[in-house]
């Protein structure tokens, strides 16, 4: 992808300097082998990968960004804020959920997602664009003075140096091999993935070559043979009489002739648990229950398990938030002070609007409303847990027109449960009831004198 505004931000790199990058997913490896299974493996196109790492995304899509302060004992959304907007709006092409979706499966597939910042002529960032991980390589001086002293992008035949003030690097984790950059979490699972691969073409290749297995033509009697032109012409009518929609026709020989069929038994060509296990192998490394994914592992397991509902939560819980957490921190780090962040600001992702955590929403109303009509919690503090709008006149604690709250000259109120605690304590009223002769008649009515 090439952008025609970045020659104006950025300074090229000359031919001399380029150092063509390793980056992507051809970087995933396995351990304990001298196969090179990167070189014939591309996880992004396994059916069982884009699955998964797509549920991912589209899930993790459901929670938009926000920007959250800290308003005494609870943080509220700051609604309208630059770097919300930026954001949702990143540029004039795509959306942006689109820029999230993407930079999730970039950073779930390769360990790394990268975007570039844009600035106007202040200097504040206007525009951000999302930059492919296979084309973007961080680099750091040979003396080591700095941990990344540029970073260099490569759409075409030209590198481009990229100030590492403009590039957003979202990593999962440290890679061991690279500090500069991150780890796929499905490195360690790519002899999986080509297995599966492997198995899907195995598959393929049977239909393919006819949907019949192999045979072996040979003359009846063992002292006569066939010359070139015959096997040849054997091998192109067979092909001819039962290859694809000809299955089952009839061809007559003109000779007598042998046929052995090289052939399996349906269980013998039975690839479920071939297959089921990358399936495992690759929600696991996402943290994602296979159920969710679709994969047959886990639908098994799901038919005498958790509901689905549970396993969503599940999945969300597991899988999604944690790189919510990632991404978040990663912006509070690089993006919002460029956007003049106030103290006490931070990233995060709103769940309210996210379906399968509202049961947990449901919970915490109820036990906020409990604690605010017990007196635990001021009326103004249970609008702030809920996310509601604060009415500051009502920073006050509910109170029983019951109970008379007992207030020494001088000294701070009370709470009401605990006012109402020690009203029920029985020597405390008989104390009261010397100075409050009210609670000597309310005492006598109640026990019935």
């Amino acid at each position: 992808m090439r952008l025609p505004f970045i020659s104006n931000l950025v300074t090229k790199v000359s031919p001399d300097e380029v150092r063509h990058s390793t980056a992507g997913v051809s970087e995933l490896f396995a351990p304990n082998t001298r196969y090179d299974y990167s070189r014939e493996t591309n996880a992004i196109d396994n059916s069982a990968v884009q699955a998964g790492v797509g549920w991912f995304a589209r899930t993790f899509s459901e929670a938009p960004i926000a920007v959250y302060r800290e308003e005494d004992t609870a943080l509220e959304i700051q609604p309208g804020h630059p770097l919300t907007d930026l954001v949702r709006h990143p540029n004039a092409h795509y959306a942006g959920i689109t820029l999230m979706n993407t930079t999730v499966q970039e950073f779930i597939l390769t360990g790394n997602a990268y975007w570039l910042v844009v600035r106007d002529l202040r200097g504040m960032p206007t525009e951000l664009w999302l930059l492919p991980s296979s084309s973007v390589e961080p680099r750091r001086p040979n003396d080591g003075s700095a941990f990344i002293s540029h970073y260099e992008y490569s759409p075409g035949q030209t590198t481009i140096r990229l100030d590492p003030l403009d590039i957003i690097h979202f990593r999962d984790g440290i890679n061991p091999a690279n500090t500069m950059k991150g780890r796929s979490r499905l490195a360690a699972s790519l002899r999986e993935i080509w297995t599966d691969n492997e198995a899907s073409n195995f598959t393929a290749s049977l239909l393919k070559n006819f949907a019949v297995p192999g045979i072996i033509f040979s003359p009846e009697d063992g002292n006569v043979g066939f010359d070139k032109d015959a096997r040849d012409s054997i091998r192109r009518n067979f092909s001819q009489a039962f290859g694809r929609d000809k299955r089952g026709s009839v061809m007559v020989g003109s000779g007598r002739t042998k046929i052995d069929v090289v052939s399996f038994s349906p269980n013998q060509m039975d690839m479920e648990l071939i297959r089921a296990i990358p399936e495992s192998r690759v929600a696991a490394a996402l943290g994602i229950p296979a159920a969710l994914i679709g994969y047959l592992v886990g639908l098994k397991q799901t038919a005498v398990g958790a509901t689905l509902a549970e396993l969503r939560e599940l999945g969300y819980e597991s899988g999604i938030i944690p790189v919510q957490r990632q991404i978040s921190e990663q912006l509070d780090l690089q993006l919002l002070p460029q956007m003049g962040a106030l103290a006490g600001e931070e990233v995060g992702f709103d769940l309210r609007g996210v379906r399968v955590l509202q049961d947990d929403a449901d919970t915490l109303s109820v036990r906020t409303l409990d604690q605010v009509s017990r007196g635990i919690l001021k009326v103004a503090d249970g609008q702030r847990i809920l996310g509601l709008p604060v009415d500051e006149t009502q920073d006050a604690y509910l109170r029983n027109t019951l109970v008379f709250q007992l207030v020494e000259s001088g000294h701070d109120v009370i709470p009401p449960a605990q006012a109402e605690a020690q009203d029920s304590d029985p020597e405390t009223r008989a104390a009261a009831a010397q100075d409050f002769p009210e609670l000597k008649l309310l005492d006598t009515a109640e026990n019935g004198g």
